[in-house]
C-alpha cells in the first residue's frame, strides 16, 4: 500500500462542527496537485449546500463569543462566568471533547491546580447549562455556536468581508491560558495574510482598529486607496500614528 496517496479536507455544518471528511484517494503515479484543489473545491460545495434548517434552533443553542472577550448566553440568557469557568467552557466548545488531565494542559497549562479545583468549576457549568456537559471524556451535549469558529468558517469559503466583520478583537485577549493564546495566534495570523493577500481599504481598516500599530496593514490601505477614496486620508493619518507610536 505504499504506492498510495491520499488527499482528504474536513466538511463543516452549518455551526462550524466537522460533519465529515471527504477523502480522494489514489495511485503515486496519478498524484497530481489538481486534485488537492479539487477535494478543497468540492468541501466547500458540500458545505455551502447544507441545508441550515435542519440545525436546532438558536434560541436553544449555546452561545459563545470569546472575539474581543468572553459573553456566554443559553437559551437566550446571558451566563455570569468567571474567567476561568469561560475559559473551561470555550476549551470544550472549540476543541470538542477532553479527559480532565486534557482540559487541565488547556486552560491552567503549567500552573499548579488540584483535580479538585476543576473538577468543581465543570460542575458548575454542568447545573448552569442543565446538565448538559458529559463526563469521561467531558464533552458539550448542546448545540453550540461559537464566533471564532464562523469566523474561520468564513474564511475557508472565501467571505474575507464577512470573517473581517465578525472579527470583533482578538479571542479572549485577557486570557493567557494556552489554547486561548493558540487560537489568537491562529485567528489573527489568518485573518491578517488573508487581508494583506486580498483584503480591500475598507477591510484592512476594520482589522487595524484591534492592530492599531500594524504598519503592514496600514500600509497596504494606503496603497490600495485612490485618492477619490473617502478613506484614503484616513489610512494616510492612520498610518502617521502608528509610525509615531
Amino acid at each position: 500500500m505504499r504506492d498510495w496517496v491520499c488527499w482528504s479536507v474536513p466538511v463543516h455544518g452549518p455551526d462550524g462542527e466537522t460533519v465529515g471528511v471527504l477523502d480522494l484517494s489514489g495511485r503515486w503515479h496519478q498524484a497530481t496537485p489538481i486534485a488537492e484543489l479539487a477535494v478543497s473545491a468540492l468541501a466547500q460545495l458540500v458545505e455551502a449546500h447544507l441545508p441550515v434548517d435542519a440545525a436546532p434552533p438558536a434560541g436553544d443553542r449555546l452561545v459563545l463569543h470569546l472575539l474581543g472577550g468572553a459573553e456566554v448566553t443559553y437559551r437566550g440568557s446571558r451566563l455570569a462566568l468567571s474567567p476561568r469557568q469561560a475559559e473551561l467552557l470555550a476549551a470544550l466548545a472549540i476543541g470538542g471533547p477532553a479527559t480532565l488531565d486534557e482540559l487541565t494542559d488547556k486552560v491552567y497549562g503549567d500552573r499548579t491546580v488540584s483535580p479538585a479545583t476543576v473538577k468543581a468549576e465543570l460542575s458548575h457549568l454542568r447545573r448552569l447549562l442543565g446538565g448538559a456537559i458529559a463526563s469521561r471524556p467531558y464533552r458539550l451535549e448542546v448545540p453550540v455556536e461559537v464566533d471564532v469558529l464562523e469566523l474561520h468558517r468564513l474564511l475557508r469559503r472565501g467571505d474575507l468581508q464577512g470573517a473581517t466583520s465578525a472579527y470583533a478583537g482578538q479571542v479572549l485577549p485577557q486570557s493567557d491560558a494556552p489554547f486561548a493564546i493558540d487560537q489568537r495566534h491562529l485567528t489573527d495570523v489568518a485573518l491578517r495574510s488573508s487581508l494583506l493577500e486580498s483584503g480591500g481599504v475598507a477591510d484592512l481598516l476594520r482589522y487595524a482598529e484591534v492592530h492599531r500599530y500594524d504598519e503592514a496593514i496600514l500600509e497596504r490601505a494606503v496603497g490600495l486607496a485612490k485618492s477619490t477614496d473617502p478613506l484614503h486620508h484616513e489610512a494616510i493619518a492612520r498610518l502617521q500614528l502608528a509610525q509615531d507610536g
